[in-house]
């Protein structure tokens, strides 16, 4: 399985390669980017459009990292309330395995006679 992933990403990358150089005059094209809101108007420097494309893609990941930030919080406090409540479970089974202990313990020293547990009641009749 290590080895379809490693020859996966290995095709995938030589995909990308392969699309990069056949397309290469595109991506080292120097347009210029401008911005025109009526009462502002703003032109970029030109810059190659491999640079735009890194750019815009780099962008895209911080903009998901950080859309992604609240659902990590709320896990990690998800995380720690059900750590809590485990330590808490543990806590009290020790407790009753040790008051368990001590009851097996306390009744094998009444019963260290009659190993089954079991008590006798002898009649007056019986005895003999």
């Amino acid at each position: 399985m290590k080895n379809f992933k490693v020859i996966l990403w290995v095709l995938i990358f030589a995909l990308i390669g392969l699309l990069i150089y056949q397309n290469l005059h595109f991506f080292l094209e120097k347009p210029d980017l401008s911005l025109n809101l009526f009462f502002l108007q703003y032109q970029t420097a030109k810059l190659n459009n491999a640079i735009i494309f890194t750019g815009c893609f780099l962008l895209g990941i911080l903009v998901s990292y950080f859309f992604s930030l609240s659902g990590r919080f709320r896990a990690n406090k998800a995380i720690k309330n059900l750590s809590t409540t485990v330590d808490l479970q543990v806590q009290k089974i020790s407790e009753l395995t040790r008051q368990n202990e001590a009851l097996k313990a306390g009744g094998s020293a009444a019963h260290a006679g009659n190993p089954a547990g079991h008590t006798e009641v002898l009649d007056a009749s019986h005895r003999g």
